[in-house]
């Protein structure tokens, strides 16, 4: 039924992750590319594994990262229009005007993010990590048409016809990540005695899939049509597929690489060139299904106002087994730099560009900026900013206490503000891990 695979995309979007899972990154806002080191480094840059970060061996003991977000709202929206003592629950013609605005123009999508990491072990220049992740998006169309509708009920007060394919975009998906890596580092100072050994690094990655839900088509309608007696017609269509078992065994497996290059220049630079799930994708064999669902009617005002007229409405909610399929995971380019101020303190920057949309991949540019300070020898401070890509504008802060062996990092960041109430989203990330 189409409701299973409403569900399934709302349990997957739950389980989302960028596939990063350290506690350092989200208090830069994302810019550590080039900084990224041991463990860390299978998710931003393989090659970092062969660089110099003073232990033999990492063994990350819990991972916990967990992000709500959206493109529209914020908490202090939500306490001034959604609650009895922000507007006496009732809106007014303004509190609707100004609903409509706050809509962002590509229109509303919201986005939530949960994941914890199982094992992750660095080893000189290996590294090994399992992961549970998933990745997805949910998006409603650009055009407001339904959002007047929503707020202001006048389907019989104006004429129209609106007719809007991919009214509804959804995708998501679950799986276990295995990924093993190696970097190694080719001598440099041959060619200029002040270039660093370049590192290069490879990973390979293997997923095992648990399901996945997407919309494959869709289309809304609605039309106004004048006459002696009004009415309005209504369709509502959604193409979808899944894969899934309802015992939670694996339903689909694939595999992607990661390649990357790093090195530095001097004792002030590090710079660092990756490529993430290249070719990657998961081919789902288990589970599959297609679901279709179709809803229309035509009303007219007395109609509405009839509650005993007969009903023409026309209503398809199924569900059918299909073949197998494959789905393309994201990919994304990153290119970082770091400048040592001084043995404590260093500036990063990065540029993220993605190579794909799927689940929810953004193409859009992302760069930015972050810093991070040793206040003391075991108290980093960490703060960074990014605009565009996925999340849009984001700002970032962490820090950690590196105790002998012990090392914990944890991150805040906000989306769209340097307030929470007033920020669309936020993010959170915690890491634990022991270093020898």
């Amino acid at each position: 039924m189409m409701k299973k695979v409403i569900f399934l995309i709302t349990v997957c979007t739950a389980l989302l992750s960028a596939q990063n899972f350290d506690g350092v990154s989200q208090g830069l806002a994302g810019n550590y590319s080039a900084m990224s080191r041991g463990i860390n480094a299978l998710s931003w840059n393989p090659a970092n594994l062969a660089l110099p970060r003073g232990n033999t061996m990492e063994l990350n003991i819990l991972s916990v990262n967990t992000l709500l977000f959206n493109n529209s709202f914020n908490l202090n929206t939500y306490n001034r229009y959604f609650t009895a003592e922000g507007n006496n629950g009732e809106w007014s013609t303004s509190d609707r005007n100004d609903l409509l605005d706050l809509i962002d123009d590509n229109g509303l999508r919201v986005d939530a993010d949960v994941t914890m990491n199982v094992l992750g072990l660095a080893f000189n220049n290996f590294g090994l990590a399992v992961q549970m992740i998933g990745q997805g998006y949910s998006a409603m169309s650009s055009d407001k048409t339904p959002y007047k509708i929503l707020f202001f009920g006048d389907m019989f007060d104006n004429d129209y016809t609106y007719n809007q394919p991919s009214q509804v975009k959804a995708a998501a998906y679950s799986a276990m990540k295995i990924s093993l890596g190696y970097a190694y580092p080719f001598k440099m100072k041959w060619l200029l005695p002040d270039l660093k050994d370049i590192a290069v690094g490879f990973s390979w990655n293997r997923y095992v899939g648990f399901g996945t839900a997407q919309t494959r088509k869709s289309n809304l309608l609605f039309k106004r049509i004048p006459g002696d007696e009004e009415s309005i017609q209504y369709a509502v269509s959604v193409e979808g597929r899944a894969a899934y078992s309802e015992s939670g065994s694996p339903v689909g497996v694939g595999q992607g690489f990661d390649f990357g290059i790093s090195g530095g220049y001097g004792r002030k630079w590090d710079f660092s060139w990756s490529f993430s799930n290249i070719g990657a994708s998961i081919h789902w064999t288990g589970g599959t299904q297609k679901a279709i669902f179709y809803k229309a009617d035509s009303l007219s005002v007395s109609d509405m106002n009839n509650e005993e007229r007969e009903s023409t409405e026309i209503s398809i909610d199924t569900t059918y087994d299909t073949g197998s399929f494959s789905t393309a995971l994201p990919a994304v380019m990153r290119l970082g730099a770091v400048y040592r101020l001084s043995p404590k303190w260093k500036i990063s920057a990065d540029y993220h560009q993605g190579l794909n949309r799927a689940f929810g991949n953004s193409v859009r540019m992302r760069f930015g900026a972050g810093t991070e300070y040793y206040v003391l020898k075991w108290l980093p401070l960490r703060a960074g900013f990014a605009l565009g890509g996925r999340e849009g504008s984001q700002v970032g802060l962490g820090f950690g206490l590196h105790l002998f062996v012990f090392q914990l990092d944890y991150s805040f960041a906000m989306k769209g503000a340097l307030w929470p109430t007033y920020a669309k989203g936020i993010f959170n990330a915690l890491s634990i891990k022991l270093v020898f």
